[in-house]
């Protein structure tokens, strides 16, 4: 992992082992360097230690063997008000029984400030209420937490940590109550804060793109082992969340982040294969055959797809899986030219799949294509997700034309999960064993 430029790290671990009385072990001579002021990321599937590594950095739990140092401490020196100085930590669930306001509980957070015998001073009501301002709670400061939603309690509670006015924040999944919009906007304030004010962030995630856009490094555990350890990038491959996750992934590079995006697959798509040599024809557009195109990928057809606008997101999908397509202009009807090609490429494939895409005047030749398919008798399936008078944008002459790729023998199915059930049943996906 990245280290501060004086090669002093805020953190260091070394040699970590940890097991509870008469258990496994849960961590397994876990060493790490995090520097100050970084945003490091802990990942890895469910079991693995992560939140166990989390507490053994807080001294909520004690290593077996191992040391773990803060700036050079030895955190087996420090008392436990000296750690609430420097380690905030926001746990993965809160239980309240009291009926605390949310002012009352963040001001809690500044128990390791105040002297014995003294109350609460004018600085500490400042930093409850900046606090509460980072986290968007200030709003919250008279509402008891026994009547805070999930979220609300979250951000308050998160409030809570920032007002120990740590050097320090461990955080284990503290998005996993939060909607979208509050995950980003904790995480930026979390991130801002460990930029401007050098804070050491480490936060467990269960969301790896997440991870990936606000980290500047992870730690990938599998077993209680460190499997990965570095920047985003040199973590997040395909090699290692097979490994660690057992899953299909296809990684790609965000182009505004320049960060890694992970793509996991269900291992319904994965587990079986094609028939080595049988060619599948994807009729797409518009997004709506992008995660079948790579579902099939993962199985090991060969592909074609077609006709696609150029720059639509099936046509990118297409592109990254270097799948053979016929292309048009962007938002484009299908030129003449492009419509034979697509007739040449369906005669070529031994099975037909219609996407579950909207007809309107520039791609209606496409459904035009699957039914000429039938009617000579290729295998076509049809993937009727969304009612086709939801998707008929040309005065009804799609729907008509739907219903006789229907007589005309065409499978229809529900869902990709359902087409790849069907080809199996067909015994044109099998097992690797068989």
């Amino acid at each position: 992992m990245s280290e501060v430029p004086n090669g002093s790290p805020e953190i260091e671990v070394t040699n970590l082992w940890f097991h509870y009385p008469n258990g496994e072990n849960i961590l397994r001579n876990i060493s790490l360097r995090i520097p100050k002021g970084g945003f490091t990321g802990i990942i890895g599937p469910n079991g693995c230690g992560k939140t166990t590594l989390i507490r053994c950095i807080a001294k909520s739990l004690l290593p077996v063997t191992g040391d773990i140092r803060l700036a050079g401490q030895n955190i087996k020196n420090l008392s436990s008000r000296e750690i609430a100085r420097k380690i905030a930590v926001v746990p993965q669930k809160w239980e309240f029984i009291f009926p605390f306001t949310a002012a009352d509980l963040v001001m809690m957070g500044r128990f390791p400030h105040i002297q014995r015998f003294h109350g609460e001073t004018g600085h500490d009501q400042e930093v409850v209420a900046q606090v509460m301002g980072y986290t968007n709670t200030l709003h919250l400061r008279d509402r008891l937490v026994t009547e805070m939603s999930g979220g609300e309690l979250q951000r308050v509670i998160i409030a809570q940590a920032l007002a120990q006015s740590p050097q320090i924040l461990l955080l284990d999944e503290p998005t996993s109550f939060l909607d979208i919009n509050h995950q980003i906007e904790i995480l930026e304030v979390i991130r801002g804060l460990s930029q401007i004010q050098q804070l050491t962030v480490i936060t467990v995630f269960h969301d790896l793109n997440l991870a990936s856009h606000f980290c500047d490094d992870l730690v990938l555990l599998k077993s209680g082992s460190v499997l990965a350890s570095g920047s985003p990038g040199q973590v997040l491959t395909g090699t290692n969340l097979e490994q660690a996750y057992d899953v299909k992934a296809r990684i790609n590079m965000d182009p505004l982040t320049a960060k890694p995006f992970v793509r996991i697959y269900p291992v319904a798509y994965s587990a079986p294969i094609g028939i080595s040599g049988l060619r599948i024809h994807v009729i797409g557009g518009g997004g709506a055959t992008a995660d079948l195109l790579e579902a099939l990928h993962f199985h090991g057809f060969q592909l074609s797809c077609g006709v696609l606008n150029i720059m639509d997101s099936d046509w990118m999908t297409a592109k990254e899986l270097q799948v053979k397509l016929v292309e048009t202009p962007p938002f484009g009807p299908i030129t003449p030219e492009a419509h034979q090609t697509h007739l040449a490429f369906i005669k070529e494939a031994d099975i037909i799949i219609l996407g579950n895409i909207p007809f309107g005047s520039g791609n209606s030749m496409n459904l035009e294509a699957a039914l000429d398919a039938s009617q000579t008798g290729k295998p076509v399936f049809v993937c009727d997700f969304t009612p086709i008078s939801r998707r008929d944008f040309t005065g009804g002459s799609a729907t008509e034309r739907y219903a006789r790729l229907q007589k005309s023998g065409a499978i229809y199915v529900r869902s990709n999960q359902e087409l790849l059930e069907t080809l199996k049943k067909l015994k044109i996906i099998g097992n690797p064993e068989g």
